[in-house]
């Protein structure tokens, strides 16, 4: 065994999916927020169907609606986030606007 290998710490795969999970929370917290509230709202609508309260149910079910929505815009707005350094990073050749390819080489 090389010594690069032996002076690596071992990381379990819970760890690694551990440290994943967190690092995407603290990337995007309203994704899992905006699934809780889905969850949680199916949860009414399945309580309240067997209670056999339609009028509850139906409240429940326009709420994980509206949830469903506030975590898919949360899911566009952070690939649009993380998308934005690469299309306003002007440094590489093929983002540069024709004016600007002048200039540099002028």
């Amino acid at each position: 065994m090389s010594t690069k290998e032996e002076s690596k710490p071992e990381v379990s795969t819970g760890e690694r999916k551990r440290q994943t999970f967190m690092e995407k929370l603290t990337n995007e917290p309203l994704v899992p927020l905006g699934s809780l509230v889905t969850v949680a709202c199916l949860v009414g609508a399945m309580s309240a169907f067997r209670a056999k309260n339609p009028y509850r149910m139906n409240r429940m079910m326009q709420g994980r609606v509206l949830a469903q929505f506030f975590t898919v815009g949360a899911i566009v707005v952070g690939a649009g986030m993380g998308l934005r350094p690469t299309i306003t990073d002007r440094s590489d050749e093929r983002f540069r606007r024709p004016e600007e390819k002048e200039e540099v080489k002028s």
